[in-house]
């Protein structure tokens, strides 16, 4: 076939000039070059690297026009990779279609299916990620509007005492803070002395009759009070997350614990953006089995729920934050799954993660198990309690040690193992303070100045960690942490 194109010859016999129809970058082209050469250099040279190019030989290129023929029925048109494509799909328009057969003719028609597929696909993201940009700054111009009806609605306001406990309540509920806080005498004189701020100044003069405004106490706003302002609460917060959650995502965290006393296994899921996080849903699971299936079920159900709550498209849940044991159910919300007749559908723009303090303390639960390390953690733990429990040891203590001694907790969270660590940084401060003698006449009860027996010895060696063998495993044990 000729190089010109068109599979027929030029008037004068021969093919066109090279110069007037080739690209710059083909200026260099050597002359003798077979049909499939010529085209390799022209896809090199020019950077025809779409895969309907594979399908086609490049004849030749001008600007953006590349001239090329078909491998499969020898066909001659100009034009990109939609126009390949459209030869080859009779379904769609804008080019003859190929009427060769075979395996090459079945791989082009594959091909230009998948191409046509992929572009369908990223035309739908790009119209989906403009609808989302549209569906933010709707949201952001409804906030204002909110914010500035807010604003005049303010003015009418009938400011009643139950109508500023109601204020305060919600601040409770929203901000989050301890309730404490408004027991302070010091907020609570800030507070009053602030509600008489705008008074001119004939009104106080009248010192016994000032409006003066006093905080609810604690009972009405941690009761029905805090109750009453829940749902609008609950309303405003929505409405800030959902601005958040169309700009930036969502990210839903969840948990289960047992209640007390009657250990109902009860999960929850937070809903958390930038700026808010909002309790989404929480559900007592009492026979439920929990298996990666049923937990994957009960956490898209929740997410799809509070998505629909806030109006906005379940992909705004964008990530999943769980702890070790159910890591296995997100994964199957990524994949999709089936059990029977019960079919999750996959969601392949999420994404998971283990909660990594939770998933730490989990393995340090286990690790506390084992019986010579619990052994030696319980000995810590007596020396730290007897130390810090006495007036002159503690004494003895923080005139020896640069630090303090840390208190273990009731909780699970590592305390235990904290306390061990910081008592192993400060073993030489304990070597010395074990070795005081001071502290062996307080507990022998011979101290001067001291009652004679009025001290008990400590309940369990004071002594441990000075001792080569006992310092030898507390190096383990904290290792292990």
């Amino acid at each position: 076939m000729p190089v010109g194109g068109g599979g027929a010859p030029s008037a004068s016999g021969g093919t066109p000039p090279r110069g007037a129809s080739v690209d710059a970058r083909l200026a260099d082209m050597p002359e003798d070059l077979t049909e499939d050469q010529i085209s390799n250099y022209i896809k090199e040279k020019c950077k025809l690297d779409d895969p309907m190019w594979n399908f086609v030989n490049a004849i030749t290129k001008k600007s953006a026009n590349v001239r090329w023929s078909c491998k499969v029925c020898d066909k001659t048109y100009t034009g990109g990779p939609q126009k390949i494509r459209a030869h080859f799909l009779s379904s769609l328009v804008g080019c003859s279609t190929c009427d060769g057969a075979g395996e090459l003719r079945e791989k082009a028609n594959e091909a230009a299916q998948k191409h046509l597929d992929e572009e369908v696909r990223k035309r739908e993201e790009k119209d989906a990620l403009k609808k989302r940009k549209q569906q933010v700054v709707d949201a952001e111009r409804a906030s204002k509007a909110r914010k500035v009806q807010g604003r005049i609605d303010r003015s009418e306001a009938e400011y009643s005492r139950a109508h500023l406990d109601g204020l305060w309540a919600k601040a409770c509920y929203a901000a989050p803070f301890s309730f404490r806080l408004l027991e302070n005498e010091f907020v609570r004189e800030a507070v009053e002395a602030t509600s008489l701020f705008h008074l001119p100044e004939s009104s106080r003069a009248d010192t016994e009759n000032l409006p003066v405004y006093t905080l609810p106490k604690r009972g009405r706003l941690s009761g029905a009070m805090l109750a009453s302002t829940k749902e609008e609460s609950d309303r405003q917060l929505r409405d800030v997350q959902k601005t958040e959650a169309l700009k930036y995502g969502c990210s839903a965290t969840s948990d289960g614990w047992s209640s007390n006393p009657q250990h109902r296994p009860v999960e929850a899921q937070l809903f958390e953006t930038p700026t808010v996080t909002h309790m989404n849903h929480a559900e007592d699971l009492s026979g439920l089995q929990k298996t990666n299936f049923n937990v994957a079920k009960k956490l898209a159900q929740w997410a799809d729920e509070g998505c629909e709550a806030m109006d906005n498209p379940k992909e705004t849940v964008d990530f999943m934050c769980v702890d070790g044991a159910e890591i296995g159910a997100v994964n199957l919300l990524m994949a999709g799954a089936r059990e029977g007749s019960d079919i999750i559908t996959a969601r392949p723009w999420l994404s998971g993660g283990v909660c990594t303090p939770h998933s730490l303390d989990l393995e340090l639960e286990d690790i506390a198990k084992l019986q010579w390390i619990a052994t030696h953690l319980a000995e810590a733990k007596r020396m730290v309690k007897f130390i810090r429990e006495h007036h002159y040891s503690l004494w003895l203590w923080r005139e020896t040690a640069e630090y303090e001694l840390l208190n273990p907790n009731d909780t699970r969270f590592a305390t235990n193992f904290i306390m061990h660590d910081s008592l192993h940084k400060q073993r030489e401060a304990a070597g010395e303070f074990s070795a005081d003698r001071r502290y062996m006449q307080w507990l022998t009860g011979t101290l001067p100045g001291k009652r004679q027996g009025s001290i008990a010895r400590p309940p369990g060696p004071c002594c441990i960690i000075a001792r080569d063998g006992r310092a030898r495993s507390t190096n383990l044990c904290v290792a292990i942490v």
